[in-house]
């Protein structure tokens, strides 16, 4: 946690162009926080989307594995315990349409991991200090100066973050001396954005929801046309009431077979839609928290200033 600031140095700031400040910043031993080194995505050299968003084409190939790694253990479990063979079957014997549930089930599961971690290291903004919570600093010409180059020597890319984001650009148009009703403006104009942007990285999520219990379905309807259509073939090749008998005890199995395709998308289902919406309620509170400090750290600080 960075010691805030409880006195900016008074008087006159020097004359420094806020887009410039980065490039004149000597790190030393590096920024307090580095968004290249905290998200994973970054690290792995994988291009991360804004906010939580997640990279589509890395989470795709994580996902693969994770259920190649699945079918994997259940052939094993399959072959050397004997007890298990039956609930392995109903994810072998059940057609295409189980594994491509168990691959978009692990998708979004995939997702959803890597999305709590990237919100993790959104939260870790709030461990700047920048603006210092508890000094009571009034946002000028000067002291948004001074922010700014203490921001720039805490963080290596403030825009990667939703709070620290926010404070640079208010900062930047504070230290330009515009007035505070332009500040809220673009503090507005940067939440819409942020909110307008996590809306969006749960819309492959969404749509994940939407196609497993359509797999389900897709696969007890294959099930029901193969088992009539075999009850059908027998209905004219038979001449004994037996044999028919005999044949719809295998219809009324198939129809068992069918139905567990259902069942498996729709348990499914249910977990990642669940896992899904309190994932989304915990990043709607995140930017309802980035907000209050933005309103309360920024806004109100520039507008003392502007009453005076």
């Amino acid at each position: 946690m960075t010691e805030e600031p409880q006195n900016l140095p008074e008087g006159e700031a020097p004359h420094v162009r806020p887009t410039s400040l980065r490039r004149r910043i000597q790190l030393g031993d590096g920024p307090q926080l580095s968004y290249s080194k905290a998200d994973f995505e970054a690290r792995l050299g994988v291009s991360s989307g804004r906010l939580t968003a997640v990279n589509r084409q890395f989470s795709f190939a994580v996902a693969v594995c994770v259920a190649t790694g699945f079918y994997a253990v259940l052939w094993f479990l399959r072959v050397s315990v004997p007890a298990a063979r039956t609930l392995c079957d109903l994810f072998f014997e059940r057609g295409w349409t189980q594994q491509a549930t168990v691959f978009f089930t692990s998708w979004a599961f995939v997702i959803l991991v890597f999305k709590r971690w990237k919100l993790a290291v959104q939260a870790r903004a709030f461990e700047v200090g920048i603006p210092p919570r508890g000094s009571g600093v009034v946002i000028d010409e000067g002291t948004s100066t001074k922010l700014l180059e203490r921001l720039y020597q805490s963080v290596d890319d403030p825009r990667k973050f939703a709070l620290l984001g926010r404070a640079e650009r208010s900062l930047h148009l504070a230290a330009h001396g515009l007035p505070a009703n332009e500040v809220r403006a673009c503090l507005k104009q940067l939440a819409e954005a942020d909110d307008d942007a996590v809306q969006r990285s749960f819309n492959l999520l969404g749509g994940i929801v939407w196609v497993i219990p359509v797999l389900g379905f897709v696969g007890t309807v294959l099930g029901l046309g193969q088992a009539v259509g075999g009850f059908g073939a027998t209905l004219q090749s038979v001449k004994e009431i037996a044999e028919v008998k005999n044949s719809l005890i295998g219809v009324t199995q198939g129809l068992s077979t069918a139905f567990d395709t259902t069942l498996l998308a729709l348990l499914a289902a249910i977990l990642v839609q669940m896992w899904n919406t309190f994932q989304f309620n915990k990043e709607q509170e995140f930017m309802a928290e980035v907000a209050d400090f933005c309103e309360e750290y920024i806004a109100e600080r520039v507008d003392y200033l502007g009453e005076k």
